[in-house]
């Protein structure tokens, strides 16, 4: 028998486990082959339009958004919109800030933030100003793409990270707290892409369905 195959590269922490779990439910006992790979905007670009992923998921930052769809463009890629966004602060107990209702910029610069590697697409995060805080202001700097050690991290120390409130669900599940940043005026599209002249299989569109009712719910 030929297993059913499906690949996907999405943007760390965007896949919710409530998603993987009932994708599973819905092929518990048959044969299929399912890959996700977490990756930078860059590489998920590049595995969508090389074939190596049948679909993208991604969230775009208003810094970023004309180069992503420009690029997207040239690599005749379609982007489905999910949702709209902002930036978020996700910190641990061990973060003195875990129990503010919200948090501005200045605070933050006094901790240190984790993330994915850079990409040419994040570089053009450094531009953004918020609160008149620019993002280039964070020297204090770890670079990691396991999600796992991430959120490691932020429960045994004061580490934090920026995210989206569509994935604070993820995060609460490990007693970490997604905290409002004062006046973040960032704005950040969060959706995923296919090759625009292709079908997605049938396997792939389950999976954008579940994609859809849980962002749009």
């Amino acid at each position: 028998e030929i297993p059913s195959v499906i690949s996907v590269s999405a943007y760390p922490n965007l896949i919710p486990a409530d998603l993987l779990n009932r994708y599973y439910n819905i092929y518990q006992g048959r044969n299929i082959l399912f890959t996700l790979r977490e990756s930078r905007i860059s590489q998920i670009v590049e595995d969508v339009s090389g074939l190596s992923s049948e679909i993208g998921v991604l969230h775009i930052n208003n810094a970023q958004s004309k180069e992503v769809h420009r690029l997207l463009d040239y690599h005749d890629l379609e982007f489905r919109l999910l949702a709209e966004d902002t930036w978020y602060a996700v910190v641990g107990k061990n973060n003195p800030l875990f129990y503010r209702e919200s948090v501005n910029m200045r605070e933050l610069l006094e901790y240190t933030v984790v993330r994915p590697p850079d990409d040419y697409f994040s570089t053009l995060t450094t531009y953004l100003i918020i609160d008149s805080v620019s993002l280039s202001e964070f020297q204090k700097t770890i670079y990691l793409n396991n999600g796992a050690a991430i959120i490691s991290l932020m429960q045994e120390t004061d580490i934090f990270t920026f995210s989206l409130w569509l994935s604070h669900q993820d995060y609460e599940r490990y007693g970490l707290r997604v905290i409002p940043i004062e006046n973040c005026e960032v704005t950040v599209e969060m959706g995923w892409i296919k090759r625009r002249k292709e079908r997605l299989s049938s396997e792939a569109e389950i999976f954008v369905g579940l994609l859809e009712e849980h962002y749009k719910k």
